[in-house]
This record gives C-alpha cells, sequence and structure tokens, in this order.
C-alpha cells in the first residue's frame, strides 16, 4: 500500500522553505546586505550610548535623590563620592549634639547589622572615620610612652634624677643654714659655713658628682636672673620667709 499523499504545508513553513532555498542559490546575498546595515548603523553607535546615560542619570529637580545630592554639594562642595557608594544624608536643625551623634552611630549600627544588605564591605559615618583617627593617634601616643617607660632611658627614672639634681642642692642648703641661725650664728655669717657642709654633703652622696655642685654654686652665688642665696638681696635677709625665698630663687636660677 502507497502512502497518502501529505497534505499542504502551512504558509510560515512554505514561505521560511523558500526562504532557505533562495539562500542556498544565492549565499553572497545576505552578508552583503549585513555589511552594508553595519556601515550605515556606524555613525549613530554613539547617540545609543549617550541616550541610555541620560536617562539612567536623569531625575526630576524635585525628587528625594536630587534633593540630596544638592544638599550634598552645599554641605560638602569638595567632596565626591564613588560610584559603588551610597550616602545617607541626615538633615535637622542640630546634626552636632550628642543626641545627634547617637542618632547617627544608631543609624550606621543598623546598616552594618542587616543581613538583608548584600554586597556592602562597610558601612562608616564622620564619627567612625574620626574614631579611627583618634585610634591611630592613641596608639601612636602609647607607643611613644611605652618606649619612653621601658626604654633603656626611662624617662619616670630621668624626671626623678632631674628633680633631685635641681632641687636636692638647694634643700640641703637652706636647712644647713637654718641649723646654724638657730644655733645663733648671724645669718650673713651663716652663709659660708652652710655652703661649705653642703658642698661636703653632696660630695660625699654622688662622689664629687660636678653637676650637683654646678647647682648648689648657682643658687649660691646667683646668675643674671636671679641674685643667688649670698647676695646683699638674698633670701638671708628675710629669715622668716627664707623657704619660700629659696623655692622662688631656686626655680628662677635653674631655669
Amino acid at each position: 500500500m502507497r502512502a497518502p499523499p501529505a497534505g499542504p504545508e502551512p504558509g510560515g513553513t512554505r514561505l521560511l522553505g523558500g526562504l532557505a532555498r533562495w539562500i542556498v542559490r544565492h549565499p553572497w546575498y545576505p552578508i552583503a546586505f549585513w555589511v552594508i546595515a553595519l556601515v550605515v548603523s556606524l555613525p549613530f553607535l554613539s547617540l545609543v550610548g549617550s541616550v541610555t546615560t541620560n536617562s539612567a542619570q536623569t531625575t526630576q529637580p524635585n525628587s528625594p535623590s536630587a534633593m540630596a545630592n544638592s544638599e550634598l554639594a552645599r554641605l560638602f562642595p569638595n567632596t565626591t563620592i564613588g560610584d559603588a557608594s551610597s550616602t545617607v544624608l541626615l538633615i535637622g536643625p542640630n546634626l552636632t549634639d550628642a543626641a545627634a551623634q547617637r542618632v547617627v552611630e544608631n543609624v550606621t549600627g543598623a546598616l552594618d547589622a542587616d543581613r538583608s544588605l548584600t554586597n556592602v564591605g562597610s558601612v562608616s559615618s564622620v564619627y567612625t572615620a574620626f574614631g579611627g583617627y583618634l585610634t591611630g593617634e592613641a596608639a601612636i601616643a602609647i607607643g611613644i610612652l611605652r618606649a619612653g617607660v621601658i626604654g633603656p632611658l626611662s624617662v619616670p627614672v630621668a624626671v626623678s634624677d632631674s628633680v633631685a639634681l635641681f632641687w636636692a642642692p638647694p634643700s640641703i642648703y637652706v636647712r644647713e643654714w637654718q641649723g646654724l641661725v638657730a644655733n645663733g650664728t648671724p645669718a650673713p655669717a651663716a652663709n659660708y659655713p652652710a655652703y661649705e657642709e653642703t658642698a661636703g654633703a653632696l660630695r660625699n652622696e654622688s662622689g664629687n658628682s660636678t653637676p650637683a655642685l654646678a647647682v648648689l654654686g648657682a643658687f649660691y652665688d646667683g646668675s643674671g636672673s636671679a641674685p643667688g642665696f649670698n647676695s646683699s638681696r638674698g633670701c638671708w635677709t628675710a629669715p622668716a620667709s627664707v623657704v619660700a625665698c629659696s623655692e622662688a630663687e631656686g626655680s628662677i636660677s635653674m631655669t
């Protein structure tokens, strides 16, 4: 038995079949058509990019994003924000007090803790940025203090030695002078014996320390900024206030 003849083909199938047979018989015609179409469209390709860019970036002047951009430009005229960054602008009558700082920190913390925000590298505010700056400054200061405290030349020890060097000779001298005056030696006559007693005590204590003896000499003889204990205007002229006078004279003589 022979198969029944095939029915008539649909119109779309006949059209596509005819087009396929025509392309097989004339293969260069479609290639030439697309080459010509490409050459004709080249001058218009640049306009396509500008149209898509303008449509993506142009916003209404009264839209929230446009108003926020305008406020950012007014408040931070020299600040630029990267294409991959987003800014939350908080506007209010006072955003510099403690309450406003807590609001900014709460918003920053909420955004940072929101796990539904994907592809977010970091969330920062003016307070977190300044906090990082203060943390860095504190780290530098701690490093300097640590080097001064546990280093080969300890700052507390050096300060203590300096205080002892500058104030021990005058203190010993005034004590010796007061002892001589209390035992009946006239005030001007007690000046040099007290100096010799103090110099001897310093030599016994520090082994003929030149700096300590130099401090004693400056306190006893004076300098350009202070008359000195033994001068005619020295502290010996007022025995009742000799301690306070010696402290003031010593601080001037040592500077």
